[in-house]
């Protein structure tokens, strides 16, 4: 198994473009949305945000808490 990043897991049959995504505009992420990749449910191993975590779009799994924190990069732009 690849070594997978932060909050992530390696699955056998999952791809990281499926996984929950922070909502920036407060809408929910439709189904239709999503890649026909994960609808069809073509196995392809990957990693994959551990349950509870969202992608970021930074492409990071982070607690729906701190999706808001994306947004706060250009308030403060040098924040780490």
């Amino acid at each position: 198994n690849p070594s997978c990043g932060e909050n992530e897991r390696y699955d056998d049959c999952n791809r990281k473009e499926c996984d929950p995504k922070c909502k920036y505009d407060g809408t929910e992420e439709k189904d239709d949305e999503k890649p026909v990749e994960c609808l069809i449910r073509v196995c392809h191993g990957d990693c994959i945000c551990r349950d509870g975590f969202l992608r970021n779009k930074n492409g990071a799994c982070v607690k729906a808490e701190d999706c808001e924190l994306d947004n706060m990069e250009f308030i403060y732009p040098n924040r780490k």
